[in-house]
């Protein structure tokens, strides 16, 4: 009999733990952001152009700094009306203005 190694509870704990360490708590980046810009999260779908740009930076935070997928950034409030495929075009979008901006600047 063949051993299944895709099925290993090992490997999927050890990556759990790895990141845990890596990444950032939500409720902490979520914190710095309403206090950077003075604007709670929940409110950012209704603000207008101003609203979409602060939600597009903070999908790339929440991505990159915390490492959510997808499918977890979609569940808070902001995201809600926004299609599940339509958050990986806003982060491309995002990430190629930050990385021109680097490279100008």
């Amino acid at each position: 009999m063949r051993y299944e190694r895709r099925h290993s509870q090992v490997s999927y704990d050890l990556r759990q733990r790895l990141q845990k360490l890596i990444f950032e708590p939500v409720d902490k980046i979520i914190s710095e952001f309403e206090g950077k810009y003075r604007r709670q999260v929940k409110d950012l779908g209704k603000m207008g152009r101003f609203g979409k740009r602060l939600r597009s930076e903070l999908l790339v935070i929440l991505k990159e700094r915390c490492g959510l997928y997808y499918r977890d950034i979609i569940k808070f409030e902001p995201f809600r009306d926004l299609r599940l495929w339509s958050l990986a075009k806003i982060y491309e979008r995002e990430r190629a203005k930050k990385l021109k901006g680097i490279k100008e600047g």
